[in-house]
């Protein structure tokens, strides 16, 4: 995904990684939906301080 940083990129890896059911969710989905759920998943990160 051109549209991360670095870090954001290994962050979001390193998480579906470890989430086996969430990493075959996110494969399944569709390549637009994917980058709203990146986004998302950063997003919340950002507001909980993860």
């Amino acid at each position: 995904m051109e549209f991360l940083a670095p870090m954001e990129l290994f962050q979001v890896t390193n998480f579906l990684a470890k989430e086996h059911d969430l990493l075959r969710f996110f494969f399944n989905m569709f390549d637009e939906r994917k980058s709203a759920y990146v986004i998302t998943l950063l997003q919340t990160w950002m507001h909980n301080d993860i």
